[in-house]
């Protein structure tokens, strides 16, 4: 079809939109077709909502739509009847005196299928959503979460002794837990953590206390190997059970897997808190307890808890797949299905007090009453820490649109590892002669790499928030940047 010439003419709305160019929320096409526009438009109600121009290609070119009142009803009774919306805006503009149709949709509160399939605005693409996604599109949809969704069971497919189990962690933070479990108060409990109601339990229930998990969701588990390298398993293990259970057997699993080392309490030399149970009290730095070992494992336990809480907690249950933990000679791999939500970002994960988005929110909720779960947004910094203070780098996240995933180190920094991390060779060196030489100046790295003090400088916060260096001194030109 030609271009029809535009005439002058003051700018209506929809040539507003046209000028801006296609987008997240807005459409150009040529002519009506059906497939195409009642995808388009499902796709707009799935997702935030937006505008198709029907007489407009798609380099924004006026070629006009042709029709009158009779054809304009036809069409506007399709979309009603294909879709089950109602558009907000169904009518003709006019851009420059051309005729454009415009078609609006609104965001639906309740997911808009098209012959039977979904779809989702994708920048200025129509996706499909596809099966693995289109469980988690649905609840999200609705305004519910996974593990809060009710399954037909009741409160005999519970374990009493678990429960007990989880009311003596509890007590802390749930006072009425002090005094145990009453025989006949399951119920009553379940429904104090908001994991039971009408008679039926939440999957987050099966989860945490249910007598046979997996019975109910297999995938629910964790897969755990030791690597030799890359595609030689020296061992393989699955673990089942609530997610307590899975949590305890993994971290007695890591006993089996690690090397531990042992040092005389006031050795100054730096170890992982969590398990230094015979640390020294004031009092007895001369007595029997400064003879007595601390353990010291390759990684801070603590890491590798939080890196496993974390897995369980915030994995996406409705795709297929388990939390895997992959052990290597220098490594330990954490991953687990669903990556992290659109809002976060792998860098903000290492700043404190970040935004917390809890894909489950009742398991985060009943893992923070047990005490291994503390205030939101900060377990992966505490992760990050835990690692530094035992001399070790701090972890690396990665993200993929299904899968995310935390790698913990247990040795120094090398070449190819800080790499691996992110770090240029600038960068690289300038670790590498703090490390070497000692503390090192601003004037003197610039010499060092023969680049601008402000792009040493860029390159000093970047080693100094992952944790490689630090500053000794905060005056100015006698500030000088050690190795960690």
């Amino acid at each position: 079809m030609d271009p029809i010439t535009p005439l002058p003419d003051p700018l209506p709305e929809a040539a507003e939109l046209a000028i801006a160019g296609e987008s997240e929320t807005l459409e150009f096409k040529e002519r009506w077709q059906d497939s195409i526009l009642l995808r388009e438009l499902a796709a707009f109600a799935n997702t935030g909502g937006g505008t198709v121009l029907v007489g407009v290609s798609d380099e924004g070119a006026l070629v006009g739509w042709r029709g009158g009142k009779q054809k304009l009803d036809a069409l506007a009774n399709k979309v009603v009847d294909s879709l089950r919306i109602h558009p907000t805006a169904f009518r003709v503009e006019h851009i420059q005196n051309v005729p454009v149709l415009r078609i609006s949709v609104s965001h639906s509160a309740s997911p808009v299928p098209y012959q039977g399939r979904y779809f989702r605005r994708v920048g200025c693409t129509v996706r499909e959503i596809t099966s693995e996604e289109l469980h988690r599109f649905l609840l999200d949809a609705m305004g519910q979460t996974w593990d809060a969704v009710r399954i037909a069971e009741s409160t005999a497919a519970l374990s009493e002794v678990k429960l007990r189990d989880f009311a003596k962690d509890a007590a802390q933070r749930l006072p009425y837990m002090r005094d145990g479990l009453e025989r006949d108060a399951l119920e009553i409990t379940m429904r104090r953590l908001n994991l039971c109601g009408n008679g039926s339990l939440t999957r987050a229930a099966m989860l945490l206390f249910g007598k046979d998990p997996q019975g109910a969701f297999f995938e629910a588990r964790i897969h755990m190997g030791r690597f030799k390298d890359a595609v030689t398993v020296i061992d393989d293990k699955w673990f089942g059970g609530t997610l307590f259970e899975q949590i305890q057997a993994v971290m007695m699993q890591f006993r089996h897997y690690l090397h531990v080392r042992y040092e005389i309490p006031g050795s100054n030399i730096p170890g992982d808190d969590a398990s230094d149970t015979t640390a020294d009290k004031p009092g007895e730095a001369d007595g029997i307890k400064s003879l007595q070992r601390r353990e010291i494992w390759e990684y801070p336990l603590t890491a590798l808890r939080e890196a496993i809480v974390n897995a369980v907690i915030h994995r996406d249950y409705s795709q297929l797949g388990c939390v895997e933990i992959r052990v290597f000679d220098d490594r330990v791999v954490v991953s687990n299905p669903g990556g992290l939500p659109e809002s976060l970002t792998v860098e903000e994960l290492q700043n404190d007090g970040h935004d917390s988005i809890r894909r489950n929110p009742l398991l985060a909720q009943t893992f923070y009453y047990a005490g291994l779960v503390e205030q939101w947004g900060t377990g992966t910094v505490r992760m990050a820490e835990a690692c530094r203070s035992q001399g070790l780098p701090v972890p690396k996240f990665e993200t993929w649109p299904n899968r995310f995933a935390v790698t913990l180190f247990n040795s120094g920094y090398s070449h190819s590892r800080l790499r691996t991390l992110g770090f240029n060779d600038r960068q690289i060196r300038i670790y590498k002669h703090a490390r070497e030489f000692g503390p090192i100046g601003n004037m003197e790295i610039q010499e060092l790499v023969g680049m601008s003090a402000r792009t040493v400088l860029r390159d000093l916060k970047a080693l100094e928030k992952a944790g490689l260096i630090r500053r000794t001194r905060l005056n100015g030109r006698l500030t000088r940047y050690e190795a960690t």
